[in-house]
Parts: structure tokens; sequence; C-alpha cells
């Protein structure tokens, strides 16, 4: 059981981690794409980068990460596995 939890707390850290890296960099360039092409003359929309947004966003997704963790784990270790296998033999 501890190395199922191992393994996906592993695969699911890997990608939150590898998903900011690709996602940090395409959300700044598109939004300073996008705010450009919404500017006119009368009016401009700034692209202000604020790291603590994005610290909040990983925050989050790292707490929802834990909690559904948690939640999974806590219902597998009510399953008893020995009989489930036994009942599939």
């Amino acid at each position: 059981m501890m190395r199922i939890s191992n393994l996906w707390t592993l695969q699911s850290l890997s990608q939150l981690i590898l998903s900011t890296l690709f996602a940090i960099p395409s959300a700044i360039m598109f939004t300073t794409i996008l705010f450009g092409m919404a500017s006119g003359e009368t009016i401009v929309y700034p692209f202000v980068f604020h790291p603590l947004v994005y610290l909040i966003a990983f925050g989050f997704l790292l707490l929802i990460l834990i909690l559904s963790h948690l939640i999974s784990v806590f219902s597998i270790s009510r399953w008893n596995l020995a009989d489930n296998t036994r009942s599939r033999e």
C-alpha cells in the first residue's frame, strides 16, 4: 500500500512540476500577446507579472493534489485487498 502511495505521489508531483514549468512561460507569452492585441491607441492593457499570483496558484494545485491523495489513500486503506483478490480467482 505504501509503495503504491509513494509511486502515485511521485507521479503526481512530477506532473505538477513539469506542467508548471510549461504553463508559466506559455501563460506569460500568450498574455502579453493578447493584451497587446486588445490594447489600442486610447486604452492600454498592461501585463503586470507578479510572482505571488503564480505562487498562490501553485500552492492551490499542490493543496488539491495532497487532498485528493489523502482521500484516495484513506478509501483504499479500508478495502480488504486480500479478499478482493481471492474473490476474483
